[in-house]
């Protein structure tokens, strides 16, 4: 299943029009979004530009294999070999060997599942507010 604002766009910029895909949903953004990813088991980020990645943690919290480009910011503070896979930006190649990869290897596909909702433990608000309230309390 393709998600997006502009899935069109994205689904042939990700796929050569060659390619013959009859597999492939494609919907718009949704925000029951909870109900897909407990369907998936990979969740692919093909942003070029992306800030903290709200997405990103809220895919490894449903633990989610995830893969994504590996932009100037964002998805590298989030992603490590434990609980996913960076390529280079818009490598779109790489990128669909590394979504390839993980669909054919269920055992590295289910390892970084298993990692996935405990890697994104420093991001969750309580943890936050504690490491805001050390750096208060540091500079005070």
């Amino acid at each position: 299943i393709l998600i997006s604002e502009s899935a069109w766009e994205e689904m042939t910029c990700l796929f050569a029009p060659s390619l013959n895909i009859s597999n492939a949903e494609i919907i718009p953004f949704q925000k029951d979004i909870q109900r897909h990813y407990s369907s998936a088991g990979i969740f692919v980020l093909s942003s070029r530009f992306e800030g903290l990645g709200m997405v990103l943690l809220e895919a490894l919290s449903s633990g989610l294999a995830c893969i994504s480009f590996d932009c100037p910011a964002g998805p590298k503070s989030i992603i490590s070999s434990d609980n996913g896979v960076l390529v280079p930006t818009g490598d779109t190649i790489k990128l669909s060997q590394a979504i390839s990869f993980l669909i054919n290897n269920e055992e590295e596909r289910k390892r970084l599942q298993n990692k996935a909702a405990a890697s994104v433990e420093k991001f969750k608000e309580s943890n936050v507010i504690a490491k805001w309230r050390e750096l208060l309390n540091e500079i005070s």
